[in-house]
């Protein structure tokens, strides 16, 4: 696994998420999966990258890399990478718009006090955030959502 490897289709990516984008039904918003306008791509963490035990073990070594202030109301959000490029695909097609995402190894050195993130990664191919469909393609991306773990352990 090295940067800019593509993440195959029987992987899972984790999106951290803000309590503030969680309804309290838990359901994740689709404005969770807005790419910011300084990013290129949506922020991910691969989860097999973690190793091969249990995916507790996988999700545990992932939160002692993120680099985010994990509080107990936020998540981690999980995709099944080849459904989610399917569905988006699908999605975006019924919008009028030829939409493959890339999902991407791409691992952080340590700085400024966090550490190395050897399991983070991105989604490429999603609009820009001042984009009008950025949140129809957000809303999809959420409905892909499989799994949701506490981001604290």
């Amino acid at each position: 696994m090295a940067e800019g490897d593509l993440i195959p289709d029987d992987q899972h990516v984790l999106r951290h998420v803000p309590g503030s984008k969680i309804a309290q039904d838990g359901r994740i918003d689709g404005s969770a999966f807005v790419r910011r306008l300084d990013e290129a791509g949506l922020s991910v963490e691969w989860r097999e990258s973690a190793g091969d035990p249990a995916v507790a073990d996988q999700v545990a070594r992932i939160r002692r890399t993120m680099r985010r202030d994990m509080r107990t109301s936020h998540r981690l959000a999980e995709l099944p990478v080849g459904p989610t490029k399917s569905k988006v695909h699908e999605g975006a097609a019924e919008l009028g718009l030829a939409m493959d995402l890339t999902f991407e190894h791409a691992p952080l050195e340590p700085d400024g006090g966090w550490p190395a993130d050897p399991y983070h990664s991105e989604i490429f191919g999603t609009p820009e955030y001042d984009d009008v469909l950025a949140r129809a393609i957000g809303d999809i991306l959420a409905s892909c959502v499989s799994e949701r773990y506490s981001a604290v352990e």
